[in-house]
């Protein structure tokens, strides 16, 4: 059997559905799944001893429908592949569309409010519930059980792990006690969304604070988040920016502690399974705050204001200042790390 899995959209998003590729790999231990995303975030999937193969394309193909001409090529490479079967992992209408335009016989997917028409097999989608867990309701679309515990899963290679080691011993920080912070963020191809953020001014008070402690702090993000490093510049914070996918994950791994907000390194540290604080203020906590995360939500009247179409609302720009300094200190009490 070949199977398809096939998904637009950020990091976070591709790495929610790692517990769907487990549970299909279980189900069918001989079959071929190929994963079809972006090149933006076709990197958390590297190394995944459960995926056969990777297809990274273009993102702006998934966020300009229609410029027709460059969906063409992809339609005839996907075609060739003959796959059995697609989980199309987005909620609009124009994926199922795309996936029957791929030729694939058995099509599963989402139907929001009457979205899935293109779809053989559907799960209905409200926004109301965790993605990780929308994403298994499509295996038990056609009848395959899932695990009630599960958790979102990353790999490194070999070299990932040697160069992290080597950082570790260079910077001087083997066996002392680490924190990680992703300032940054917030940004893909399909979206941009700064206000997702939490004020850089809080991220500052919040290492002051604990650097009283002598901690020492680890910044982590993209390439993109280099300058956002730079403006929380401080003794005691080593910049862990632009390092790949996998030597993000290993870092993690070796943190006390993972404070972020909504964004793509929340799910990295996730799958690191670190402690993980998560503030979130637009985007719904039910929806995307890992289940491993200390959740501090926004207070702000009308947020979340993030819809079932992904629409944000008029007050997204006001939701993440209000989430004070002390409620993550507390969170921080809560995890027993004092």
């Amino acid at each position: 059997m070949k199977i398809l899995l096939f998904r637009s959209g950020g990091i976070g998003d591709v790495l929610l559905s790692t517990p769907l590729i487990r549970v299909l790999k279980k189900q069918y231990p001989d079959a071929s799944i190929s994963y079809l995303c972006g090149r933006w975030s076709a990197g958390v999937l590297e190394n995944n001893p459960h995926v056969s193969e990777v297809i990274p394309v273009d993102d702006s193909v998934f966020f300009r429908f229609f410029s027709r001409l460059r969906l063409i090529p992809l339609i005839f490479k996907i075609r060739k592949k003959r796959f059995d079967m697609v989980f199309i992992l987005d909620k609009s209408w124009h994926f199922g569309l795309l996936a029957r335009l791929f030729g694939i016989p058995v099509r599963v997917g989402f139907d929001r409010y009457g979205e899935g028409k293109w779809n053989t097999k559907n799960a209905q989608y409200t926004g109301e519930s965790y993605e990780g867990d929308m994403y298994l309701q499509l295996a038990q679309a056609i009848g395959i059980s899932v695990p009630k515990k599960y958790s979102l899963e990353m790999f490194s290679s070999k070299d990932e792990r040697k160069n992290v080691e080597r950082f570790l011993r260079e910077k001087g920080l083997a066996g002392k006690e680490l924190i990680g912070i992703a300032p940054g963020g917030a940004v893909n191809p399909g979206q941009k969304a700064l206000f997702k953020r939490w004020p850089l001014e809080s991220y500052r008070e919040l290492i002051s604070q604990l650097q009283k402690k002598k901690r020492v702090f680890l910044i982590f993000g993209g390439k993109n988040d280099e300058k956002v490093a730079e403006a929380l510049t401080h003794s005691g914070l080593i910049d862990c920016t632009g390092f790949s996918f996998g030597e993000t994950y290993e870092l993690m791994k070796r943190c006390r502690v993972v404070v972020t907000h909504d964004s793509g390194p929340l799910h990295i540290a996730a799958a690191s399974g670190t402690k993980v604080i998560a503030l979130f203020g637009p985007t719904p906590a039910k929806r995307f705050a890992p289940k491993n995360a200390v959740v501090i939500e926004s207070d702000v009247k009308g947020c979340p204001c993030y819809d079932v179409y992904g629409r944000f609302g008029d007050r997204a720009g006001a939701c993440m200042s209000r989430i004070s300094i002390s409620s993550v200190l507390q969170a921080f009490l809560g995890i027993r790390f004092f």
